[in-house]
């Protein structure tokens, strides 16, 4: 497997290192930037010290694991139809050419009127990005699978639709697969902090806009960081089982 996953690891603490450098050597205004290292000693502390954030966090999950695995659930046999039928393709790919360039944040009132002020408006703006995605590689690994004349293959064995989702679909489409869940989990991330904002008392996003508010700079700090770290484990997670999947089909 290739090491390429990693890198951003590397790159990401040797930026924070040279941050911390240029705190301490008083280049920058660290009320404004402050210290990495001060920004972990605080999310260390309203992680483990402070119970309030564990609410907001435990809300903030709720919601964020509803609403990627409602996408999944909906992508695969989305997918499944697309690689079926090529018309459905054609027809999938265009909605998703209309609906793709619609603000997120501008359709989240909709969502409000249709779920009202409770997490379903917050799960549905979720599962309107990440689906998106999601759904946009898989229907690329479709056009490889056809192009590659997998499909053609099948249709010459005269397999069943069930036995085509299950020996030529599904393992066909697994690196397109976790590529679409790299990008969905992170997007995912950036539309739950903007849906907390908005209509939502507990929440990270919550706690974000609170910190700003009251002008505290590393609380706000800690947060970016903790989600940052998030979407980087997952970047890597997914990007590593992306190119596991790819490279062992490439030596079948």
């Amino acid at each position: 497997m290739k090491r390429q996953p990693l890198i951003g690891i590397v790159i990401s603490i040797g930026l924070l290192i040279l941050l911390e450098c240029i705190c301490r050597l008083g280049f920058i205004d660290i009320r404004f930037f402050p210290s990495p290292s001060s920004v972990f000693f605080r999310l260390f502390e309203i992680l483990f010290q402070e119970p309030e954030f564990k609410r907001h966090l435990a809300a903030s999950g709720d919601r964020y694991i509803y609403g990627v695995v409602l996408s999944l659930v909906l992508a695969l046999p989305l997918a499944g139809a697309a690689g079926l039928s090529r018309t459905f393709r054609l027809f999938l790919n265009s909605m998703l050419g209309v609906v793709y360039p619609l603000p997120k944040s501008a359709i989240f009132p909709f969502f409000l009127l249709v779920f009202g002020l409770n997490n379903g408006a917050n799960v549905a703006l979720i599962l309107s990005g990440s689906l998106t995605l999601m759904l946009t590689a898989l229907i690329a690994g479709c056009v490889r699978l056809e192009a590659a004349g997998y499909f053609a293959l099948a249709d010459t064995l005269n397999l069943s639709v069930w036995k085509r989702f299950r020996f030529v679909l599904m393992p066909g489409l697994l690196p397109e697969l976790f590529h679409g869940l790299k990008l969905g989990t992170s997007y995912g991330l950036v539309l739950l902090v903007v849906s907390e904002m908005v209509a939502t008392r507990f929440g990270i996003g919550v706690f974000m806009w609170s910190a700003w508010d009251q002008f505290h700079i590393l609380d706000l700090y800690a947060v970016l960081y903790l989600v940052s770290m998030i979407g980087i484990f997952l970047f890597v997670i997914f990007e590593a089982a992306a190119e596991f999947c790819a490279d062992a089909q490439k030596g079948l």
